[in-house]
This record gives C-alpha cells, sequence and structure tokens, in this order.
C-alpha cells in the first residue's frame, strides 16, 4: 500500500517492480525516455490492469517515504480470495498465479 504520488490523501495498492538503482524499460510507457534508471529513496510502482493503471508509467519513480505497508491477502469479492507469498526472503509477496505475467524489464545488478 502507497500514498498517491498525486494525492498523498488517498492509497493506492500497486507492485513496486524496482529498487533504487534497478534500470528499467517499462512497456508501454508514456516516457519519452526507453530506460529509467530509478533514483536513490525512490521505487517503480505498476498496476496489474496495465492497460488502465495510473502507476510510475505516468508518475514517474515513487518516493520510498509513501510506502505505508504490504498487502498479505486478497478478501474481496469472497470468491477470489487469496493470500499471497514470498517467493524468496528478498522479494516483494506476489501471487503464484500471476509471476508469469510479468510486464517490465528489471536489471538488479
Amino acid at each position: 500500500m502507497v500514498r498517491s504520488p498525486r494525492d498523498p490523501k488517498n492509497f493506492i495498492c500497486k507492485r513496486i517492480v524496482a529498487l533504487p538503482g534497478d534500470s528499467i524499460r517499462p512497456a508501454q510507457a508514456f516516457l519519452p525516455l526507453s530506460q529509467i534508471v530509478v533514483p536513490r529513496g525512490h521505487v517503480w510502482l505498476l498496476g496489474d490492469n496495465r492497460n488502465n493503471s495510473t502507476d510510475s508509467r505516468v508518475f514517474g519513480p515513487c518516493p520510498m517515504g509513501l510506502i505505508s505497508g504490504r498487502v498479505v491477502c486478497r478478501v474481496w469479492p469472497p470468491s477470489r480470495l487469496f493470500s499471497f507469498k514470498r517467493t524468496n526472503d528478498d522479494a516483494p509477496a506476489v501471487a503464484a498465479d500471476e509471476m508469469a505475467d510479468r510486464h517490465f524489464v528489471a536489471d538488479h545488478t
């Protein structure tokens, strides 16, 4: 969970897909650059609905100070109840069925 960079009174739920120093080439970015380096103290956020999501492709890198928590489960609608799990100790929590649908390229070197 992150406070919206555009309106800090509101919270948004986005994936952290790149950390400070990572080079990324976001798919369908509305930015004029083909590769972006995430600056120190920031993260790159992407929404799951890539065709209709206000995320870092729109507002750029997000200050880490706006991060307020981590999503651990989906409870609504009840038919889609799902508990997210960590894939390893260093990775952010992601749904196992969504691991293959990565729409970004990150260089963590």
